[in-house]
């Protein structure tokens, strides 16, 4: 019984607040660009393949250093990611 307990509460309260947790893809650069067309592309069957909802946002400005400060204050619960590019990498 108590091992039933235990499974029950694991299904019904752990297991769906992972699954309705929503990834948040950070873009540094101009939505409708092809780096915010590329991250869309990829964050859609991303998204399929993990079970979790992506939202791609775009913080604009300073060739991605918003965006990367954005995430770099962000809660560290591992949903928030960057998409950057070369040369923001470099500089970091």
């Amino acid at each position: 019984m108590y091992f039933y307990f235990l499974q029950r509460l694991e299904t019904e309260f752990i297991f769906p607040r992972i699954l309705r947790t929503t990834l948040k893809l950070v873009v540094g650069l101009a939505s409708g660009g092809p780096t915010d067309l590329i991250a869309r592309i990829i964050a859609k069957p991303l998204s399929d393949q993990i079970l979790q909802s992506i939202i791609v946002e775009n913080k604009v400005g300073a060739g991605g250093s918003i965006a990367a400060e954005f995430v770099a204050r962000s809660e560290p619960d591992g949903y928030t990611l960057l998409w950057a590019i070369e040369r923001l990498l470099a500089i970091a």
